[in-house]
């Protein structure tokens, strides 16, 4: 669920992110062609449509050799840390 997050060095707020996360939608859903589950009422128009527009942004990245289960991001979208002892 947290890989939506990965998105946000896309464009995608941090905001936007964590209501597409608590409506229970990860990035695989908007990956997967005729995914109706995310044209329910738990997502808006809008939302739904940031999330595209980032991975298209993404898409369209020459760099893409990021791992998008990335333990970074994911600790960044539950905003948690790791102590460095």
């Amino acid at each position: 669920m947290i890989s939506i997050f990965f998105l946000e060095k896309y464009g995608l707020t941090h905001k936007v992110a964590r209501t597409v996360s608590d409506a229970g939608f990860s990035l695989i859903d908007f990956l997967i062609i005729d995914n109706t589950n995310i044209y329910s009422k738990q997502l808006t128009n809008s939302n739904r449509d940031k999330v595209f527009s980032a991975i298209q942004k993404w898409f369209l990245d020459d760099k893409v050799d990021i791992d998008i289960f990335d333990n970074v991001i994911m600790l960044n979208a539950t905003n948690k840390s790791v102590s460095i002892e």
